[in-house]
């Protein structure tokens, strides 16, 4: 099982996983320096090129609308910004 889930409490999780019938086979710390450039900054990319070619169709303008405030949330919440994969497999 593959679980992907944000960073905060990570030892707990990690102590969690066994008393639930799992075996951490390994995880993996997404930091916030990679969500930036290998997520949001493409996205942000992506959402101004949008914006500049369809700013007067106002569906697209609400949905790249959208994707700013999450980009803009990133931004002013620095220590949410990092997650875990954790990579599990069921006791036997």
């Amino acid at each position: 099982m593959v679980v992907h889930d944000e960073e905060g409490e990570l030892e707990e999780k990690l102590k969690l996983i066994p008393s639930c019938g799992y075996e951490l086979l390994g995880y993996i710390v997404i930091d916030k320096d990679t969500w930036w450039q290998e997520y949001y900054l493409p996205l942000k990319e992506l959402t101004e090129k949008t914006l500049s070619a369809y700013s007067d169709v106002e569906k697209v303008r609400q949905m790249v609308e959208s994707e700013q405030r999450e980009i803009e949330w990133f931004d002013s919440n620095p220590g949410r910004n990092s997650s875990v994969i954790f990579v599990m497999r069921l006791n036997d």
